[in-house]
This record gives structure tokens, C-alpha cells and sequence, in this order.
């Protein structure tokens, strides 16, 4: 602030007079930064809330914005994702009686998709648009984008065997990109789940393998149904490796995990006589 400089009890005696001239002093502001290095590219270890870390080198509280609240909203520093996709988020500290305001600092949030790719037989994957959403897919393979391949599936000959992800838009133009799949030859996918044999022979078990850990598949669900949409078996109590007998009909069946989160696996089977 300005503050006046007064002669106060400045005095020089009996013997002189003081002709005193005033002044004033002014203490600018401090100018203050924000720094951060953080980086929020999440999803893909389930996370939905992350803790935002930008702070003011003057130690104000710094708080945030979100560009598209679609993707995420924030309560104070907490970012909670809400949908998979890319956002800008901006971290604010607008001064105080001391400080000026900070420039604004943005990051971009990245939503990685962690339950739309599913791996389909031993030499495919099925990006998920049961919602009719998507546009438009660019699948990539060891970092590579894969020329041509811009369908909601991807095969490899003669079986999948790398690490993959897809980058899909939207009908409203926002891209978003799936979590990276490190797929070993005839192995199940992380976060997917596989079904030995494959085709399986009528009437006959197969083995169900879960890639996720125990404590996810609490709650979860997994269903058997037909091509005609009926739930032949439903089993509440999901195991990491579990036995599960197929139909005696012949015909493709389709085996649905849903855990507690909601996130949804498919894989389909092949039932042969």
C-alpha cells in the first residue's frame, strides 16, 4: 500500500527551525508463480480422483478450473474423472492484499480408457461402441501407428503379440485413447479376461481366466449369454481362474464381466460339436 512519511516527533532544537517536506512510501505487491510438474495421465490403474499438486511460491492456496466438465469436475484439489477423454485443466491463485495474481498454469488431463479394447479370439481386438459414439479409430502397435487401421477392430496374424492402443473420436470431435495393452502371444490381456479352449467343445467346461486382482473382482458379476441376448449362466462369485461348463447348443456365446466399479470385459466363444 501508500503510506505517507510525516515529521512525526522529529525535532531540532530550540535553535533551528525545521522546514519539513513530506513524502510517501509505497510497497508494491509481490509477484508470485505457480509451478506445476505433475503429470495426469490416468485410467489405467483404475484411478478416478487424483490429487492436484500446483503451488504458489508465495504459499497461497492455488485452486483449479476444468475446461470440460464432461471428462472431469474438481472440488478444491481434488480432480475426480467422470469420462474417458482429454481436458485442459488450469491452476489459479489470484493474489491477496500482498501478492499480485499468479499466471495461470494449465495441464492436461488425459482419461485413458480402460475397459472399452477387449481381446476377441487369439488374434483380435474389439473396440467397444455399443454406444454408437465413436467416429473414427487409429490403432497403434509398438508406439506405431498401424496404416489402415482405422476400423473399430484389429486383427494380427497369426495372433495378437506386442503392446497396443487405439486413439477414438467422437461424433462431437474428442479424442480419446485406450490403455496401453502389452499382449503376450496366447496370454490374457491385463484388466481382460480369456477362455481356454477356445472354440470349446458342446456341453463341455472350459477354463474362465480373470486378469484382474482378487480384491476387484469382489462384487462383480459374469455372465454367459446367447446371440439372442439370454443370460444362460450368471455366477456372483468371480474368481481369478474359475471352470465354467458351455452350453450343449452349438453357436457363438458371449461371456460378460461387470465388476463393482462398472467397468465391462466381453470375450466371445466359439461352441463346437
Amino acid at each position: 500500500g501508500v503510506y505517507p512519511i510525516t515529521q512525526g516527533t522529529l525535532s531540532a532544537g530550540n535553535n533551528y527551525t525545521i522546514v519539513y517536506t513530506g513524502n510517501t512510501l509505497t510497497i508494491a505487491k509481490a509477484q508470485q508463480q505457480i509451478a506445476w510438474t505433475q503429470t495426469l495421465v490416468v485410467g489405467c490403474n483404475d484411478t478416478t480422483e487424483v490429487i492436484l499438486a500446483a503451488t504458489a511460491n508465495s504459499g497461497l492456496t492455488v485452486s483449479y478450473t476444468v475446461a470440460d466438465t464432461n471428462i472431469a469436475k474438481v472440488s478444491g484439489n481434488v480432480l475426480s474423472l467422470l469420462h474417458p477423454g482429454t481436458t485442459v485443466v488450469t491452476a489459479v491463485q489470484k493474489g491477496d492484499s500482498n501478492h499480485l495474481a499468479a499466471s495461470p498454469v494449465t495441464d492436461t488431463v488425459v482419461y485413458e480408457a480402460s475397459s472399452l479394447v477387449s481381446e476377441h479370439w487369439t488374434d483380435a481386438l474389439l473396440f467397444d461402441n455399443s454406444s454408437g459414439d465413436y467416429v473414427a479409430w487409429q490403432w497403434y502397435k509398438n508406439g506405431q501407428a498401424v496404416a489402415g487401421a482405422n476400423n473399430p477392430f484389429y486383427s494380427d496374424t497369426p495372433t495378437l503379440n506386442g503392446q497396443y492402443f487405439v486413439i477414438a473420436t467422437n461424433q462431437n470431435g474428442q479424442r480419446i485413447e485406450s490403455c496401453l495393452l502389452t499382449i503376450t502371444a496366447n496370454a490374457p490381456i491385463p484388466g481382460g479376461i480369456k477362455v481356454f479352449p477356445n472354440p470349446a467343445t458342446a456341453g463341455a467346461p472350459v477354463t474362465i481366466s480373470c486378469n484382474y486382482p482378487r480384491g476387484a473382482l469382489q462384487g462383480a458379476v459374469l455372465q454367459l449369454v446367447d446371440i439372442n441376448g439370454k443370460v444362460r449362466q450368471k455366477i456372483t462369485s468371480v474368481q481369478e481362474s474359475m471352470q465354467v461348463t458351455m452350453p450343449s447348443d452349438t453357436g457363438i456365446y458371449v461371456i460378460n464381466l461387470q465388476l463393482a466399479n462398472g467397468q465391462r470385459v466381453t470375450v466371445n466363444v466359439l461352441v463346437i460339436y
